[in-house]
Parts: C-alpha cells; sequence; structure tokens
C-alpha cells in the first residue's frame, strides 16, 4: 500500500486508510511534530503551512504570496 498519499490537514476522514491502524500501531500518529524557533527583530514573518500547501507552492512563491 502506498502511504506517501495522506496530506494531514486532509487526512481527518480518510477511512479507506483505516487498515493502516492495525499493522502493530500502523504509519499514522496522532502525536504532533512540534518545533521552536525564535524570532529576531530581522525577520518579516513567519509562514506556517500544512504539508499540503508546501506540495503545491516553492519557499519564495509562499514569500511573494504572503507579501
Amino acid at each position: 500500500m502506498d502511504i506517501g498519499q495522506l496530506n494531514i490537514a486532509r487526512a481527518l476522514g480518510d477511512w479507506h486508510m483505516d487498515e493502516l491502524r492495525r499493522m502493530d500501531g500502523g504509519p499514522l500518529c496522532a502525536e504532533p511534530e512540534v518545533m521552536s524557533t525564535k524570532l529576531s527583530a530581522e525577520d518579516e514573518f513567519l509562514i506556517m503551512l500544512c504539508d499540503g500547501i508546501w506540495d503545491v507552492f516553492m519557499s519564495q512563491n509562499t514569500v511573494d504570496f504572503a507579501r
């Protein structure tokens, strides 16, 4: 089964993937990945997006869109 088809923001309700939970815990996990970053006065803004957006936007495109 191809696991690379889940986008986190859209995975809520992907019931067809339910069989993965039965595989020794499976590859799906409800624990978030958390990261801390200190911002400085030089930082123009902070961009937080789900992986579905990063799949289609390049970093510079995202900055241009935010501006």
